[in-house]
């Protein structure tokens, strides 16, 4: 849609200048053009152009959680909403019990430590939770492997360490910051097998 306003020219004098300014170039008096020539095709082009994205059903799928007014109460304290693009987001599928459909669970729940990290999920207060493995979520394009030298930042005897792991806990996935962590936690322990076996 384009809106036109009028101009002084080179040739007006200041105080019509003044005058024009304050009266013709108001919102209230701009034109605009009219879109009365839109065909049927054009309209049916700019529909194949930039189609409506489905939208997400209340009830949720195997991408999206149900809406908060047709899944189960909040069970309780230490259970978060499963909101997606936070930190503490996490693609658990569970059946939703009153149509036995697969969908991304309403609630979580975090059991973190470096050994065995766990997730545990629910479709609310008073019904079945189900927990398993926290692990890094799959992704649909190609990930190349990491470096010997990206994988010493990761070391936890890296002097860099401390502010990598505060940089993880405050922005990165649970599942991520929780991998690094079992990781960590492995190097420990390869490093206190080692120092075992070297005083033998």
């Amino acid at each position: 849609m384009c809106a036109y306003w009028k101009i002084p020219t080179q040739s007006s004098t200041q105080a019509q200048v003044k005058e024009e300014m304050s009266t013709s170039n108001s919102i209230n008096d701009w034109t605009f053009e009219s879109f009365s020539n839109w065909t049927d095709d054009e309209d049916e082009e700019y529909k194949r152009t930039w189609p409506t994205p489905p939208q997400t059903p209340p009830q949720g799928n195997e991408d999206h959680l149900p809406s908060t007014s047709i899944c189960g109460e909040h069970p309780g304290m230490g259970w978060e909403l499963n909101i997606p693009e936070t930190t503490h987001y996490y693609r658990f599928l569970i059946p939703d019990p009153t149509t036995n459909c697969t969908i991304v669970t309403p609630y979580l729940t975090y059991f973190i430590n470096r050994k065995c990290p766990k997730v545990s999920a629910t479709w609310g207060k008073h019904y079945p939770i189900q927990s398993r493995l926290l692990e890094p979520l799959r992704v649909d394009y190609f990930c190349p492997a990491m470096t010997p030298e990206q994988m010493g930042l990761l070391d936890p005897k890296a002097s860099c360490m401390p502010t990598i792991n505060k940089v993880l806990n405050e922005y990165f996935p649970y599942h991520i910051s929780a991998a690094v962590r079992q990781y960590q936690y492995y190097c420990d322990t390869q490093y206190s097998i080692q120092q075992t076996i070297k005083h033998l």
